[in-house]
């Protein structure tokens, strides 16, 4: 079931987002200081696939030196958080990472990468354009449909791949820098198209 958006919510979401920038950015000044980015799928021929696969790009400012910028995914949920002081959990919404098993191990299930920093792929409208895939994949899309990737039980309960992960809730890829982060927010989920039978991205 996909998720109505309404001014209300929409300004909802957008609120954290900004109030979470804030709090974690470099300047702490608010999101106007930070990099406008913005997210595109492309559509590309089959090539060596059986069937149409995208391409994710990433547009920055032309002439942005990404030498030192990575990328970092986010989804905006309500999440359990102790309180040591008062020995008690509660909840509360914003934007977290997804923690690979083991959680406790802090490593981030989903690493979205620069294809290649030295030379964006297209210009558009002042800004150079990067493809945006994770590390041993050719295209983004292939890694979330790829059964390899995601969380797997050995209790007997329901294995939950990327692209399961990906189709619900909210979520952003931003660029950070010194673990700070300097842009706004891009949407990535994954939508199933009934009609192919395949998994897409939308943003």
């Amino acid at each position: 079931m996909q998720n109505i958006v309404t001014l209300e919510n929409l300004n909802q979401t957008l609120n954290l987002v900004k109030e979470y920038v804030d709090e974690h950015s470099s300047s702490g000044t608010g999101s106007s200081d930070f990099m406008p980015i913005y997210g595109k799928l492309v559509k590309n021929t089959k090539d060596n696939y059986e069937q149409e696969y995208q391409k994710l790009y990433i547009g920055v400012p032309t002439g942005t030196d990404l030498t030192d910028i990575s990328l970092k995914f986010y989804r905006l949920c309500k999440v359990k958080e102790r309180n040591k002081s008062a020995e008690e959990k509660y909840k509360y919404k914003g934007l977290h990472e997804i923690w690979a098993i083991p959680q406790k191990n802090k490593v981030p299930l989903i690493v979205p990468i620069f294809k290649d920093k030295s030379q964006y792929d297209f210009q558009q409208n002042n800004y150079d354009y990067y493809e945006i895939t994770s590390e041993g994949y050719n295209t983004f899309i292939e890694y979330c449909i790829d059964t390899t990737s995601g969380y797997f039980s050995d209790s007997g309960h329901t294995d939950i791949y990327i692209y399961e992960i990906l189709k619900s809730k909210k979520n952003y890829i931003c660029l950070v820098k010194d673990n700070k982060i300097i842009s706004n927010f891009v949407p990535i989920n994954t939508q199933y198209d009934d009609t192919n039978g395949v998994w897409r991205l939308k943003i």
